[in-house]
């Protein structure tokens, strides 16, 4: 699956109401970028039981290399990814 982040918020997705959901077709949450968007550093943020929300105490660098960005990730669970630079304009994948 492709994304685009426009630099609007550190989100993807971007809309606060937007979640993906994962899937039992991995176990991993995965994400690349693509070429000339050199390397960004990405939080992996879930809802919670409460409908909130939260993230990692990490940052993964992520480059055009697929990274793992969260393992052993339960099927169903509504996931995003936060940008560290939420200004960047990037493009890129997931798997999940």
């Amino acid at each position: 699956m492709s994304f685009t982040k426009s630099g609007v918020n550190g989100f993807v997705p971007s809309n606060a109401y937007a979640w993906y959901a994962t899937t039992s077709r991995c176990n991993d949450f995965n994400v690349r970028l693509w070429s000339g968007y050199g390397t960004q550093e990405i939080n992996w943020c879930w809802r919670t039981a409460e409908a909130s929300w939260d993230c990692q105490e990490r940052w993964t660098k992520v480059g055009q290399s697929w990274t793992a960005v969260a393992t052993n990730v339960k099927d169903g669970t509504h996931s995003k990814i936060q940008f560290r630079d939420n200004k960047a304009r990037v493009k890129g994948s997931l798997a999940f």
